[in-house]
């Protein structure tokens, strides 16, 4: 049994197409050809779609083989396109073939089409069942990233009405404890409790907004930061915690990155908070470097702190996890953020430490065609200056 072809042959001479259909029956095609000489019919032809392959002649009185093949592509016709010209040489068959023609054949070796048809209907073949694959990989994507934007939605909503109550029990119940003339001990307490509790809510909801705020990935990455000036704003956050621990930041000159500056404070914010919070009976001092590698920057931020045992070093980066004392604030969710962050922009975390010794923590963050980072004593702010000093400033070797 012949094989159905449908051909769409833009030929103005009947008797080629009357050639082109012998040739064809000779090899088992069944061929139905239309043929068409004006771009106009051949638009009205597309119209229809469902041709397994287009036979185009390169000069046409009204239709040039370019333009022809610029119609095909224009309307999205998914069938090959073979050029079968009597007049065209080898530049005019390259031409078309970088335009997108499937195959070329001259009109005085049609023996060759039965094979040339056969392997362009193949390969079209192939390319749609190629879009096809790649369509349905694309809709898992396209439902996750519609889900990721219903939960961030969702997060910012529930961080936000949940706030309010949150800061209204802990103002009344403050009110209650100020308003009692005299309130026993195990009143004063559970009042306590209850402030205490709706504080650590609402700290919690406010890191989990972070969080999600860092899992977006339909975010835009934002205009180039500055590590340098992301640093000093940390510092300034953090001016109560440094001047009452006695903290020392030591920091290295650092570069500008390709990343979002409110994720850049947010890593630096979480590792100093925490290598304050998590200090040794001494002072802390806590040292940031980085080092170019290749298309990455390493930071490293380093304390004299408690330290981390071994078996918790990969732990420290989960939901809610915290090893040392509970007494010392914190919702457990800090590093978490910072990993997701890191993360985020291809770059990893961890962290080298032994209990007692203190804890480094390193990350990669992709580097950019930025300046050369700046000297910190260029970038550190008035209010921080006695605080953060370039690593290796001789006045601090020295003990000032």
């Amino acid at each position: 049994m012949a094989d159905l072809l449908r051909v769409l042959m833009v030929e103005n001479a009947a008797e080629d197409a009357q050639l082109v259909a012998g040739v064809l029956r000779q090899d088992g095609f069944d061929p139905r050809i239309h043929r068409v000489e004006t771009e106009a019919q051949m638009r009205e032809a597309l119209e229809r779609d469902g041709w397994d392959v287009i036979l185009l002649d390169y000069a046409l009185p009204a239709l040039s083989g370019v333009q022809a093949l610029k119609v095909c592509q224009e309307y999205g016709c998914g069938a090959p396109v073979i050029v079968v010209s009597g007049s065209a040489g080898e530049e005019i068959a390259v031409e078309m073939m970088r335009a997108g023609a499937d195959d070329y054949l001259l009109k005085g070796k049609l023996a060759g089409l039965p094979a040339a048809v056969r392997r362009a209907v193949s390969l079209a073949q192939v390319r749609r069942e190629r879009k096809v694959a790649q369509e349905e990989m694309q809709r898992p994507a396209d439902h996750l990233q519609q889900a990721n934007e219903e939960l961030h939605q969702f997060m910012h909503s529930v961080s936000h009405d949940l706030q309010e109550p949150l800061r209204m029990i802990s103002v009344y119940a403050e009110l209650i404890r100020r308003k009692l003339e005299r309130v026993d001990a195990d009143l004063d307490e559970y009042l306590g409790f209850v402030i205490h509790g709706a504080q650590r809510m609402a700290a919690l909801l406010a890191d989990l907004r972070a969080y999600v705020d860092a899992t977006n990935l339909s975010a835009p990455p934002g205009e180039e930061a500055d590590a340098e000036m992301a640093l000093q704003g940390v510092l300034l956050n953090c001016c109560s915690a440094i001047d009452e621990s006695g903290a020392a930041i030591v920091h290295d000159p650092l570069p500008r990155l390709p990343v979002r500056e409110a994720h850049l404070t947010q890593i630096f914010q979480n590792l100093i908070s925490n290598a304050i919070k998590y200090r040794s009976a001494a002072a802390p001092i806590i040292r940031i470097s980085a080092q170019r590698q290749g298309a990455w920057w390493r930071f490293a931020c380093s304390d004299n702190g408690l330290g981390i045992a071994p078996e918790y070093r990969e732990r420290v980066f989960d939901f809610f996890k915290r090893f040392h004392d509970p007494r010392i604030p914190g919702t457990g969710m800090g590093l978490a953020i910072c990993r997701r962050i890191v993360q985020r922009y291809g770059g990893q975390i961890w962290v080298e430490s032994a209990p007692g010794g203190g804890s480094t923590f390193c990350f990669t963050l992709p580097a950019g065609p930025s300046r050369p980072p700046q000297s910190a004593a260029e970038c550190t702010h008035p209010a921080v200056a006695g605080r953060a000093v370039a690593a290796g400033d001789p006045s601090r070797e020295a003990g000032s």
